[in-house]
């Protein structure tokens, strides 16, 4: 790491911030955490749940975890992570309509 500049003893810190980065680009706005969450998981006062693959929507035919997105969410009452399945037909992702657009096909000559 110090190649990048960053010291050894920031190691956990960037890394922190890495994965609550990571968090904070899925690509479906209901498994993004809110800002209130994102303070506290760089404070550090929260763990940082293990992000799901925020560009799964780049490849086609592959949704996160095959037809699942796993909605994650802070309870408050407990003071803990949950999370729940939303499962439906609608959430595989088989491109944006921007990619689909503009598909670039190779002709042989």
């Amino acid at each position: 790491m110090i190649v990048c500049g960053i010291e050894k003893n920031d190691h956990e810190v960037v890394e922190r911030m890495l994965e609550v980065a990571l968090c904070c680009v899925q690509y479906r706005p209901e498994t993004r955490p809110v800002m209130s969450i994102v303070v506290k998981m760089l404070e550090g006062a929260l763990e940082v749940p293990d992000p799901l693959n925020p560009f799964s929507h780049l490849v086609s035919g592959v949704g996160e975890y095959g037809d699942t997105v796993t909605r994650i969410a802070w309870n408050a009452v407990s003071s803990g992570w949950s999370s729940s399945d939303v499962v439906s037909n609608s959430t595989v992702a088989t491109g944006t309509p921007i990619m689909r657009k503009y598909e670039i096909t190779v002709a042989s000559v």
